[in-house]
């Protein structure tokens, strides 16, 4: 018989159950009201246990979920019922001619001609001046340049001053039929002498000194020096030279490089000839862009 020591090693599992596992386990399977007695007495054996209260939502969750809760009922609105409420598929027009609409409110706005009258009240011109003014106002476009040349405007104005002097010929006509005898056969409204007294009224009445004359070029031109010098500094220009010239002339830099360029050579300087223009001008290249 051999005796001795001896050395084996071996392997095996073992399961083994966290105690803290079983009463997790119990108290999950516990009723409510056994859970709370249970906490209740934990806290009683326990002096370090503290019972934590469930925290109240914060502001900026709270806002959130409404945001959220407010979007996801603006998505469930029903549009087409709300477009349609009143309406009825293949209804006629006259079902809802007596609907009530709110007139719109005209908002008064103030553009670039109410500016330039603004500015033609400050000064003294007379009346005959002030038509004259208007007529120029009436042409001037969106950009500020004259639309119309000083012959269309004298036309047009001019148009408008014999119109009123026809119209005061023909009123002071119907005042001298009134007083007479329509018995007499003398001075009748429907004799061939009446027509052809009428008819010369316009060209008599213009000419005589009681009537006021006719506009003539050089109060036209005057007029546009006047309203050029208004405020935008440039405006009434009949083309993009001359609204650069009234600019210039507005800063005195009459005397300047800039000046003469945009006077005496504007062609070429709008399609940048920069040669041709110091050669002209005995000057360097740069000088001149």
């Amino acid at each position: 018989m051999r005796t001795g020591l001896s050395q084996h090693t071996s392997l095996r599992q073992e399961l083994r159950v966290n105690p803290r596992l079983y009463q997790a386990m119990d108290m999950l399977y516990m009723p409510m009201m056994d859970l709370q007695q249970h906490l209740k007495q934990e806290l009683l054996a326990n002096p370090f246990l503290e019972l934590l209260e469930p925290e109240e939502e914060a502001p900026e969750q709270q806002t959130a979920e409404k945001e959220k809760e407010q979007k996801e009922k603006a998505e469930e609105v029903d549009w087409e019922e709300i477009l349609l409420n009143g309406f009825e598929v293949g209804g006629t027009r006259e079902q809802y001619e007596q609907l009530e609409y709110t007139e719109p409110v005209t908002v008064e706005s103030r553009d670039l001609i109410d500016h330039l009258r603004e500015q033609l009240q400050m000064l003294v011109l007379t009346p005959r001046q002030l038509l004259l003014t208007e007529e120029f106002l009436g042409n001037i476009n969106e950009e500020g340049y004259l639309a119309a040349s000083l012959e269309e405007i004298l036309h047009s104005v001019n148009l408008l001053m014999a119109g009123h002097v026809r119209r005061a010929g023909d009123d002071g006509e119907g005042g001298d039929d009134g007083e007479e005898n329509p018995e007499d056969g003398q001075g009748g409204g429907n004799g061939p002498g009446h027509l052809t007294q009428a008819s010369a009224t316009p060209s008599v009445a213009a000419s005589s000194p009681s009537s006021p004359p006719f506009y003539t070029m050089a109060e036209a031109e005057a007029m546009l020096t006047v309203i050029q010098r208004l405020d935008p500094s440039g405006i009434g220009a009949r083309d993009l030279r001359e609204c650069l010239l009234i600019q210039l002339i507005e800063l005195a830099d009459t005397s300047s490089l800039t000046y003469r360029l945009v006077s005496e050579a504007f062609p070429d300087l709008i399609a940048h000839r920069w040669n041709d223009l110091a050669k002209r001008f005995a000057v360097e290249p740069v000088a001149v862009q």
